[in-house]
This record gives structure tokens, sequence and C-alpha cells, in this order.
């Protein structure tokens, strides 16, 4: 799912003025890059993506005691950290996970998240391929992809299956996505 809304963005830290996308392709003012970029840093969209995440999540989580759990993607740590803090101040805990983190917060997490004390990861470039919890149901994505590759591998961490003595109703095994439909996602989801 794409979210659609209007959203204004600022150039060269003039905030006096406001353009849409729309506004900024029209007058050739910038690149779909900068404005993938642009959208992927802008905090309205982050709250934006943070708030159907969880209704989605909540979705989900009705009618079934199977531990969903959503799965963010963050361009950068201090991104993965602004995200994380929207996620628990709307009640949900949530965990990062990046390549900086010291072994035994590393080790905390993935057992966090193992053992459902979570309902949200956010991660930097971490759970790529080879990373498996069928848990993981609702991927929110908060950075622009450049490539097919690591797209697809942050894609496919919600297509676990969940084990059938588990799965309560036909959704438990149907993954979401979530983006702003201005982060340039299209053609990756179309070669996927």
């Amino acid at each position: 799912k794409y979210i659609p809304e209007k959203l204004f963005l600022t150039l060269d830290n003039n905030t006096d003025e406001k353009y849409t996308i729309d506004q900024i392709k029209e007058m050739n003012l910038r690149d779909d890059e900068w404005i993938s970029r642009s959208v992927a840093y802008s905090d309205e969209c982050k709250e934006r993506v943070v708030q159907k995440s969880i209704e989605l999540l909540e979705q989900k989580l009705t009618g079934t005691n199977v531990p969903h759990k959503i799965i963010a993607v963050a361009p950068t740590i201090a991104e993965a950290e602004k995200i994380n803090e929207m996620y628990v101040y709307s009640g949900y805990q949530s965990v990062i996970i990046h390549n900086e983190l010291d072994p035994e917060k590393r080790e905390k997490a993935f057992n966090d998240i193992k053992n459902h004390r979570v309902k949200v990861v956010v991660n930097v470039s971490m759970l790529g391929e080879g990373y498996d919890h069928a848990y993981l149901s609702i991927a929110a994505i908060f950075r622009a992809f450049r490539s097919p590759l690591p797209y697809a591998q942050f894609i496919g961490r919600i297509l676990r299956a969940i084990p059938e003595n588990k799965v309560q109703k036909p959704s438990d095994n149907i993954g979401n996505i979530i983006a702003h439909k201005h982060l340039g996602l299209e053609e990756l989801w179309e070669y996927y």
C-alpha cells in the first residue's frame, strides 16, 4: 500500500516556501532521486508510514493470537532512532538493529524479537538475506531503494510462512508493505 497524500517539501533550507512534489517536478527544480531522499527524511512522511503500519498491524492482530510484527527499514541509524521513537510514542515496543550495535545489545535485540517482546523491528541494512522470523508480517519502508536486490531481500523478510499449526486465519500468512508513493519504488515492485 502506498500513502498517496500530498506532501510539501522545502528547497535549500528556505522554510518560507513549500512546494508539492508535482511543482518540483514541473519546474524541474530537483531530480527524482532528490525527491525520494527528501521524502524518506521527511518527519511528516515517517509519521504517516508509522501510523499506517500500526493500523495494518492492528488489523492483523484482530481475531488471532499470532504474534505479528512490523519490520521497518531506515536509511541511517539516526533515522532509525527517530522511527523507533515514533513507534514507542505510539505505544509499541520496538528494537533497532544495525551493524554498530555492540554484541550484547544485538543479542538482546534478537532475543526480544524471537521471544515476542517487541512488535516492531527497525533495521538499517542488517536483516537481509538469511534472516528468518516468520512473524514479520508488515514491511514499513522508510528509505528509497535504488536496486532490486536489497529491495527484494527486505520484502523477503515478510514472506516467511507462519507454521500451519499456528495460523488462525488466512490473512495470517499474507504480508503487507507500506511506503510513501514518492519513494520511487514502483519500478522495483514491478521488477520484483
